[in-house]
C-alpha cells in the first residue's frame, strides 16, 4: 500500500500485456507444430522438447539418388506434370478440332411402284472457310 494508483494501473497493463505476449507466443508455437507435422507427413506427432547434439554429423549422402527420389514422389511435382499432360491434351484437341469432321450416310430400298433397287450415299463435311479454331489453339498452347 506505499504506491500511488497510477504505478498499480501500469503493473496491471504490464501484466495483461504479458499475458498477451505468451498468449500470442503459444498460438505461434501450435502453428508452427502443426506445420512442421505437414511438412514431415507426421499427423500424430505430439509436440516434445528437443534432445541430442545440434553439431551436423558427418554423413555422406547419395545425393543424386537423393534428387532422384525427390523428383519421383513429389506430389507436386506430380501435380505440375499431371497439369502439363492435360494442357498438352487440350492443345491436341483443339488443333485436331480445326480439322472437319467427313460424315457418311448410305441407305437401300427398292421402289414399289417399278419394282427397281435404291442405293443412296451420302457424303457431308463442314467447310470452314474462316474457322481455324485459332482462338482456342492459341488459348490451349499457352
Amino acid at each position: 500500500m506505499e504506491t500511488s494508483q497510477v504505478e498499480l494501473l501500469q503493473a496491471e497493463v504490464q501484466m495483461a500485456q504479458i499475458d498477451v505476449a505468451r498468449k500470442q507466443a503459444k498460438i505461434a508455437f501450435t502453428g508452427a507444430w502443426r506445420e512442421l507435422m505437414a511438412t514431415t507427413g507426421v499427423l500424430n506427432m505430439q509436440p516434445s522438447s528437443l534432445n541430442g547434439d545440434l553439431k551436423p554429423r558427418a554423413i555422406q549422402l547419395d545425393w543424386d539418388a537423393t534428387y532422384q527420389n525427390m523428383l519421383s514422389s513429389s506430389p507436386e511435382l506430380n501435380a505440375a506434370r499431371s497439369r502439363v499432360q492435360r494442357a498438352r491434351a487440350n492443345q491436341q484437341r483443339q488443333e485436331a478440332q480445326a480439322i472437319p469432321k467427313i460424315t457418311t450416310k448410305m441407305g437401300a430400298g427398292s421402289d414399289n411402284a417399278t419394282g427397281s433397287g435404291l442405293i443412296n450415299l451420302q457424303i457431308g463435311a463442314p467447310v470452314p472457310v474462316f474457322n481455324q479454331n485459332s482462338g482456342n489453339i492459341s488459348a490451349a498452347y499457352a
